[in-house]
């Protein structure tokens, strides 16, 4: 016999399905969320820091050159978002 699911479950996959058919919401893999413990999407966060925090992100970019985003988004925003997590 098949087991019923747990209305919870069947009520996040209602609200799931909702936000990817009414807001273009995109759904992610589990290899994608490469801060496992905090479940952060680091690439998926650079991109939209990038779309909307280009001015920005260029001043960064002139300070630190190609390492920009390594020396502000690893080592300063992950940190400031984990630990906010926490």
């Amino acid at each position: 016999m098949a087991r019923k699911r747990q209305p919870e479950l069947t009520f996040q996959q209602h609200i799931a399905d909702y936000l990817v058919r009414e807001h273009q919401y995109g759904v992610l893999e589990q290899a994608e969320i490469t801060d496992t413990t905090h479940y952060i999407a680091e690439d998926h966060l650079w991109a939209f820091l990038k779309a909307t925090q280009a001015d920005t992100l260029k001043k960064l970019h002139d300070d630190y050159g190609t390492d920009a985003r390594v020396q502000v988004f690893v080592n300063e925003l992950c940190k400031r978002l984990q630990a906010k997590l926490a």
